[in-house]
């Protein structure tokens, strides 16, 4: 798992962090823009991991859907 969040796709920003919606999800979110990535859930998998590394439930899903998300000219010639 990578500790660095890419830029924001809106705005570009590198203020990103990880934020706990409940107890068992989370989303990234720009500090800048207020856009917010998906919301990702404890998965039983990650458990162990990310109770090691202390890390919110669901944050490696958080940070993995968002810096695994399609750019914009990936997102153009699938469109095509």
């Amino acid at each position: 798992m990578s500790d660095t969040l890419k830029p924001c796709p809106f705005c570009g920003s590198d203020d990103a962090f990880v934020e706990m919606n409940d107890s068992i999800s989370t989303s990234v979110v720009c500090n800048d823009c207020g856009a917010r990535g998906p919301i990702s859930y404890h998965d039983d998998k990650d458990y162990d991991i990310e109770h090691k590394l202390d890390l919110l439930p669901g944050e490696i899903s958080a940070r993995k859907n968002w810096n695994e998300r399609i750019e914009n000219d990936e997102q153009e010639v699938r469109n095509e």
